[in-house]
């Protein structure tokens, strides 16, 4: 390559190489805005199964063992 063209291949590979990076941390960006907006839409709060408050008061009334 001559050493006239070296400045302008090297400003052309950083700027192609930018360009690409730029288009896909937006993709990734959008991508993941979306699947934060799918999951607060499909995850339904009466179906998801928790301890029941009972069985946690019952645990917290036995002594714990002594461990030497």
């Amino acid at each position: 390559m001559p050493h006239s063209a070296r400045a302008l291949v090297a400003n052309a590979t950083r700027e192609g190489f930018l360009s690409g990076l730029n288009a896909i941390l937006v993709i990734g960006a959008l991508l993941a805005f979306a699947g934060a907006v799918l999951a607060l839409w499909l995850v339904r709060e009466h179906q998801i199964e928790r301890e029941q408050p009972e069985l946690i008061a019952g645990a917290a009334d036995r002594p714990e063992p002594i461990v030497a």
